[in-house]
């Protein structure tokens, strides 16, 4: 079995999807776009360390004026772009978390030597 069939995963996908009609302001629309943030800059770290190492011609070469400024932004949009038009799993269940630890919830327990 996968994670993605586990059921706290769907429960927090189903939640997550459920959030995107949330009105404006509530906890729930908050909660969304703090985990849509999350997700965003952690695939913008991800792309980053993608273009590290290219080097080249054209206007985001490393030898250009201003070419790592814009392939910074280029990463950024990206990333952001991403994070609207799909997940990769991690907005949700940052988003079911941060609802968990608003309501006082404890957290799911773990075996005994699980990684913390």
């Amino acid at each position: 079995m996968s994670v993605a069939d586990s059921i706290p995963a769907r429960q927090a996908l189903q939640a997550y999807a459920a959030a995107a009609h949330a009105k404006p302001g509530t906890r729930e629309a908050k909660a969304r776009t703090a985990a849509q943030g999350f997700e965003s800059v952690f695939l913008q770290n991800m792309l980053e360390g993608m273009m590290t190492g290219l080097e080249g011609d054209g206007p985001l070469g490393a030898g250009q004026a201003g070419g790592g400024a814009w392939r910074g932004f280029l990463t950024d949009e990206m990333a952001r772009s991403m994070t609207k038009t799909t997940t990769l799993g991690i907005a949700p269940q940052v988003y079911r978390e941060m609802l968990r630890l608003q309501e006082g919830q404890p957290q799911a327990s773990r075996p005994q030597g699980a990684g913390a």
